[in-house]
């Protein structure tokens, strides 16, 4: 799907359902799915051989100009998913995803993990 579209994975649109599917084939649960590719920072070629755990790439996604409107949608997807999309027996899973699975994915799921461990 991504090799065919325009532009690669960065831009590709591929339905949730089509996602969650995909995961399922590798036996991995997803409650929600989090896109982590509205943060182009082209500045930040200094970092590419960091992961997401670096703290500059955190703070420049937590930064990033599309933070709290992408915060915003994850906040959503998840009170959607918790109040009855979900399994009530499990805990949601939640799969953040980007283009290489390297810098943003990481970034965001690690802000993500301290929100959720900060506000219980």
């Amino acid at each position: 799907l991504c090799y065919s579209n325009y532009g690669g994975g960065a831009t590709a649109r591929i339905p949730c359902d089509t996602l969650r599917k995909a995961l399922r084939r590798k036996d991995v649960r997803a409650d929600v799915l989090v896109d982590a590719r509205h943060f182009p920072d082209p500045e930040a070629q200094m970092l590419t051989r960091h992961t997401g755990h670096h703290h500059e790439i955190i703070a420049r996604l937590v930064g990033h100009r599309n933070f709290r409107t992408w915060l915003n949608s994850v906040k959503a997807d998840f009170l959607w998913a918790k109040g009855g999309g979900a399994d009530g027996d499990l805990p949601l899973a939640i799969a953040v995803y980007c283009r290489a699975g390297k810098h943003r994915s990481v970034a965001g799921a690690i802000v993500l993990r301290h929100i959720f461990e900060e506000e219980g």
